[in-house]
């Protein structure tokens, strides 16, 4: 009997049969694996939202310099100008500042109407290099005229750090997804094995190539892996639109990744990697069952 890749009709049928045979056990597997995927996905997802964060700020670095009352703006603005990593300077007025804060605050921002006054003083907003920016930052602080100095590389460097552990945080949730969906998936394999033994022995008997009597098997498992990885990406495209709204609601001024891409990104990672270790596992179940040479 010769193995045929024309036959794929009947090894999807023959892949049924097997799901079929177990089928409450295939399902509570699906529901776990999804569990596990969608621990994944969401992991992934934060990795990369903290990732593009802290690159988008770096990218719009920046110091606020406030000079005392009566300096020359314009003369300051030259000053600063000349210092080595500075690439442009804005002078925001006072009402500019004001307006900045109240769509920071959001519904707190009815606060500041118990002043009779605006309590913003205009400033020189400078973007500059994020390498260089303890160095302009002194720089800055020297020029004559200029009272005061305020940085956020202090912000950045906590969001890198953060940034850094979540990175970490999901290499370790991969290594523990991959290790637990090879696991599941090959018990589920070794286990159709073991109920499917007379006919696999009978097939053997006739001839049959281990091609042909284990693919169904593998096409068993890799289903089993990709059907959890698409309930999972359900759950977390639900998850993830209640998380943007809130966050985009609450906390306008984050900067977050386009969500329409990250949705897509997080589909393609999350179906290559069922599908990859859906196969793994397969293959790790069928290799277990041979008798050792």
């Amino acid at each position: 009997m010769s193995f045929k890749l024309f036959n794929f009709p009947y090894f999807l049928k023959e892949a049924g049969t097997l799901a079929r045979k177990d089928l409450s056990s295939y399902i509570l597997s699906v529901l776990s694996l999804s569990m596990i995927f969608f621990i994944l996905s969401m992991t992934a997802g934060l990795g990369y939202s903290m990732s593009y964060m802290a690159e988008s700020l770096q990218s719009e670095a920046e110091i606020s310099v406030y000079y005392d009352p009566g300096s020359d703006p314009d003369r300051i603005s030259e000053d600063l100008q000349e210092i080595n990593g500075v690439e442009e300077i804005i002078l925001i007025q006072a009402d500019e500042a004001k307006d900045r804060m109240v769509k920071l605050l959001g519904d707190d921002s009815k606060i500041l109407a118990l002043f009779d006054y605006n309590p913003f003083s205009e400033y020189l907003e400078v973007h500059i290099q994020l390498d260089k920016a303890e160095e302009i930052s002194v720089s800055a602080a020297n020029v004559e005229g200029v009272n005061y100095v305020r940085d956020n590389k202090e912000v950045l460097t906590k969001l890198e750090d953060i940034s850094a552990v979540f990175n970490l945080a999901g290499l370790l949730v991969i290594a523990a997804v991959g290790a637990a969906t090879v696991v599941l998936t090959s018990h589920i394999i070794r286990q159709g094995i073991y109920l499917n033994r007379d006919a696999i022995g009978t097939l053997k008997l006739l001839g049959a190539p281990d091609g042909f009597i284990y693919l169904p098997f593998i096409i068993n498992g890799v289903f089993l892996s990709i059907l959890s990885g698409i309930l999972s990406l359900g759950v977390t495209i639900m998850s993830a639109s209640q998380i943007f709204n809130g966050l985009t609601g609450s906390l306008p001024f984050l900067v977050l990744p386009d969500y329409d891409l990250l949705l897509t990104g997080l589909s393609i990672f999350t179906l290559s990697t069922a599908l990859l270790l859906g196969l793994a596992g397969s293959l790790v179940g069928i290799g277990s069952t041979k008798p050792k040479k």
